[in-house]
C-alpha cells in the first residue's frame, strides 16, 4: 500500500507543496548559517544553525518580525543577562527575572505573547550556564547570522507580495463561486428538467470548501496588514484593500451558499416556483454571476459607442429589469411558500448586485 502511494507521487506536485517548500528553504537556511559560522571563529555555529531554522517563517514579513525578536532577545541577554548571571549566577531566580523582562520588552514593543516567548527563548539560549562575555558575543553573532540566512531564504518561498497572493486567490475563489451560481441559475430556468436534491448537495459541498478556503485567506490578509510594519514589500494601503476584497468575496460566497440552501429546502418541501417566476429569477442570478467580485483594475477611459461601433450594454440596468419582472410575476402567485422562496432568492440576488460591473 505504501509503495503504491509513493509511486503515485508526482515530483512536480511535491515541490509545489507549500509545507515541503518551507522545509527545503528552512534546511538550506540552517545549513548555510552553520557552514558560514564554521569558518568564523567568533560565531557560535550551533546557535546560527538553530536560529536559521527557528527564525524562518512561511512569509517574508513574518521572518523579518521573528528575526527582530531573536536579535532583540540576544541584545537583552547581552545587557541584562550577563549582569544578572554575574551577580546571582544562572539559577531559577535569574531565569524568572529574565523571562519577566522578556514579557515587559515585548509589551513595550507590542510584539504580543508569541514575541515575548521568542525573546525569552533566545535570551536563555544566549545567557545559558557557563556564559561569559566571549560566549555571549559568539552567540550574538550566531543569532544575527542565522536571522540573515532565514530572511534571505524566506524571500524565495512564496512568489509575489502577500497582498498580490491574497487578491489572486480571492479572485480564483470568486470565479469558482460565480461558475457555481451560473450553473444553479441555468438549472433553475430549465423547467422541463427539475433540480434534484443531489445537485444542491453537490453545490453545497463545493461552496463549503470555498468558504473554508476564504476563512484561511482572510487570516492571511489580516496578517499581511499587520506585516506592513515589518516588510518594505508590503504597502499598508494595498494590504487593507486586499483584505476588504477577501471579505467582500467571503460575503458574496456566503450569499451564493444561502441561495443554494433555499433551493435545497424548497426541493425537500416539494415547494417549486412557478415557471415564470423561476425564469425571471434565473435571469437575475445569471446577470449577477457575470460580475461577482471581479478583480479591481485601474479605471480607464471608456470608448464611446461611436468609437467602438457598438451599443454599450448596462449590466446593472439589465439586472434591474429582470428584478422588476421577477417582482411583477411573483405578485400573481397565490402560494405563500412560493412567495417566500421567491422573495428570499430576489433578496439574495440583490445583495450580489454591488459586485456587478457596469
Amino acid at each position: 500500500m505504501v509503495v503504491k502511494k509513493l509511486k503515485k507521487i508526482n515530483p512536480r506536485n511535491l515541490y509545489r507543496s507549500h509545507i515541503l517548500r518551507v522545509g527545503i528553504f528552512a534546511s538550506l537556511s540552517s545549513a548555510t548559517a552553520y557552514t558560514i559560522a564554521v569558518f568564523l571563529p567568533w560565531v557560535d555555529a550551533p546557535v546560527a544553525a538553530i536560529i536559521g531554522l527557528a527564525a524562518l517563517k512561511p512569509t517574508f514579513h513574518a521572518t523579518l518580525r521573528e528575526s527582530f525578536q531573536q536579535i532583540m532577545g540576544t541584545v537583552i541577554g547581552a545587557v541584562f543577562g550577563l549582569a544578572l548571571v554575574g551577580l546571582l549566577g544562572f539559577n531559577v531566580f535569574t531565569l524568572i527575572i529574565m523571562i519577566t523582562i522578556s514579557f515587559l520588552v515585548a509589551w513595550w514593543l507590542k510584539l504580543g505573547e508569541v514575541g515575548a516567548i521568542t525573546i525569552g527563548l533566545t535570551l536563555i539560549l544566549v545567557t545559558g550556564p557557563l556564559s561569559n562575555l566571549a560566549s555571549i558575543e559568539a552567540r550574538l553573532f550566531g543569532v544575527i547570522l542565522g536571522s540573515l540566512t532565514a530572511i534571505v531564504a524566506s524571500y524565495f518561498i512564496l512568489p509575489g507580495t502577500p497582498q498580490e497572493r491574497t487578491t489572486d486567490a480571492s479572485l480564483r475563489i470568486s470565479n469558482e463561486a460565480s461558475s457555481i451560481l451560473k450553473v444553479m441559475a441555468t438549472r433553475l430556468g430549465e423547467r422541463e428538467n427539475k433540480i434534484s436534491l443531489q445537485e444542491t448537495v453537490l453545490w453545497q459541498g463545493q461552496l463549503e470548501s470555498l468558504i473554508a478556503q476564504l476563512i484561511d485567506l482572510r487570516k492571511d490578509a489580516e496578517d499581511a496588514v499587520e506585516g506592513a510594519r515589518w516588510s518594505p514589500l508590503i504597502q499598508k494601503k494595498e494590504a487593507i484593500e486586499a483584505l476588504r476584497y477577501v471579505e467582500n468575496t467571503e460575503q458574496t460566497t456566503l450569499t451564493v451558499y444561502n441561495i443554494c440552501n433555499d433551493m435545497a429546502n424548497a426541493i425537500q418541501q416539494e415547494n417549486l416556483l412557478p415557471d415564470t417566476v423561476a425564469i425571471n429569477i434565473s435571469q437575475m442570478l445569471l446577470t449577477a454571476a457575470t460580475g461577482i467580485n471581479k478583480k479591481p483594475t485601474k479605471k480607464k477611459k471608456k470608448k464611446t459607442a461611436t468609437e467602438t461601433g457598438e451599443i454599450p450594454v448596462d449590466v446593472s440596468e439589465e439586472f434591474n429589469a429582470n428584478k422588476n419582472k421577477a417582482i411583477d410575476s411573483i405578485k400573481n402567485v397565490d402560494d405563500t411558500q412560493a412567495i417566500t422562496l421567491g422573495g428570499s432568492l430576489i433578496q439574495d440576488a440583490t445583495k450580489l448586485k454591488k459586485n456587478i460591473r457596469k
